[in-house]
């Protein structure tokens, strides 16, 4: 656990004996935010001069500082947590312009940056399986960001009218159905998402069965036809046809029938065949030249 405060106090506390791992005073002139890594290994906090320090949580030691320009300010960071790749994003004010960055933990190297607000940024959050990104502006206006991409792909205006100074929070629930908001000067603000399959405790993703997955296939393609039935908008094809199989067991079943009847005699029991040196075919009451 740690705390962070507006006087640059920053404390690191082991939990849950609230020992004191880490005690420093002025390191940052403001604290403005704080974030720890998935294994705990790393604490990554920002200062509101714009610099960024990275800790050593079992050292109890600063490890190193972001790399930034002179004209720019590192404001709001947070840790991937999805434990797939190590990166940490951070939301990076130049002039009027803000960008989200990526560093690499594993070097501490920035590998990039794209620019995805037109407004000033006020808080960062990202969901457990690390899909998306939450970038909160300080008009109230939330955006949320496919990561795989790093395109906007929802909208939500006005959420929360506050100051321009005002600071807000946000998190995402464990299987990213759930987002809240809040701030100091508004309600707090619940938006809630269907989740497109159901997940178990742990946010891992429920194996689908080829039913199911078929059935799910032909809803998204209503136009699939099956060549056996010629229905359209079905789970099936030609291959597993219901239709077929059952017209299949029927011939069977009226072949079984034809074979279980009487059978009839296509030749005379009763007539007695010889063979002459003109290879002619006698019997009584017939002859084969």
């Amino acid at each position: 656990m740690t705390i962070g405060g507006e006087d640059g106090h920053l404390r690191i506390f082991e939990w849950p004996s609230l020992r004191i791992l880490l005690d420093v005073l002025k390191e940052h002139k403001s604290v403005r935010d704080i974030d720890f890594s998935l294994d705990t290994e790393f604490l990554a906090s920002t200062s509101t001069d714009g610099s960024t320090r990275v800790w050593k949580i079992d050292d109890g030691v600063p490890l190193t500082s972001l790399t930034r320009n002179s004209d720019e300010k590192i404001e709001c960071c947070r840790f991937l947590k999805d434990g797939s790749k190590p990166f940490l994003f951070c939301t990076v004010q130049k002039g009027d312009k803000v960008v989200s960055a990526v560093w690499d933990i594993n070097t501490w190297n920035r590998i990039g940056h794209k620019r995805l607000l037109r407004k000033p940024a006020a808080i960062l959050s990202i969901t457990w399986d690390g899909k998306y990104l939450a970038l909160g502006s300080k008009d109230g206006d939330l955006f949320v960001v496919e990561v795989k991409k790093m395109e906007i792909s929802h909208c939500s205006k006005r959420l929360h009218p506050a100051t321009p100074h005002e600071k807000s929070s946000q998190a995402f629930g464990c299987d990213t159905s759930v987002g809240v908001s809040g701030a100091k000067s508004s309600n707090l603000a619940i938006n809630y998402h269907e989740p497109s399959q159901a997940r178990p405790k742990g946010c891992g993703k429920r194996l689908k069965g080829d039913k199911e997955k078929a059935l799910k296939k032909a809803q998204k393609y209503k136009r699939r036809r099956c060549n056996g039935c010629n229905m359209v908008g079905v789970s099936h094809d030609k291959r597993n046809c219901p239709e077929l199989k059952k017209k299949g067991k029927e011939e069977l079943n009226n072949e079984e029938e034809l074979n279980n009847g009487e059978k009839t005699c296509l030749y005379d029991k009763d007539a007695t065949y010889s063979t002459t040196d003109d290879d002619s075919y006698s019997s009584s009451g017939m002859s084969l030249d």
